[in-house]
């Protein structure tokens, strides 16, 4: 556990659980494990992070989320953490992901993002670095490369291969 990120269960509401279990490897670089928010078990991972892994900063991830939200399912791809601000428990799971209280403040918006959100994050990011960054996941922690989703209009599950849901995106 690193001194930003601190482990722990966190409420937001009924509907938004995220659980902070540490931290793992993943490009060089020690990245938070962060569970909850679009399932019980479901990975997610913040601006923050991603901003780092892409070697930005949060702002400019944020930017290219706003200018393609369309591209973006709310509920389902990320959760504004910046709307919820006043929701139980909100401050401190950002505090338990090493936002500053300036930067938390400052945001217009924060999110957190599925990793159906992120794999669409990456593509719209379309560079060197975002292409590495795919070919990790398709191998870091992903078993077969398999990866499920909830179809927002029936709700049925779909487990599909990353490289197929990629190029659908």
């Amino acid at each position: 556990e690193t001194d930003k990120i601190k482990k722990g269960d966190y409420t937001v509401n009924q509907e938004l659980t995220i659980k902070v279990t540490g931290t793992q490897p993943f490009m060089g670089m020690e990245i938070p494990v962060v569970l909850g928010g679009f399932g019980p078990e479901a990975r997610c991972i913040c601006d923050k992070t991603a901003a780092e892994i892409h070697g930005t900063d949060a702002i400019k991830i944020r930017e290219r989320i706003n200018s393609n939200i369309g591209r973006f399912s709310k509920g389902i791809d990320y959760v504004d953490m910046a709307q919820r601000i006043r929701a139980a428990d909100t401050l401190e799971i950002l505090h338990s992901l090493g936002y500053s209280k300036q930067a938390i403040t400052q945001a217009e918006h924060i999110y957190i993002l599925s990793e159906r959100g992120y794999f669409k994050l990456v593509k719209i990011l379309n560079s060197d670095q975002a292409w590495d960054v795919y070919e990790n996941l398709l191998t870091f922690d992903m078993g077969s490369a398999k990866v499920r989703c909830t179809c927002p209009g029936c709700g049925a599950e779909v487990i599909a291969d990353a490289d197929d849901l990629y190029e659908r995106l």
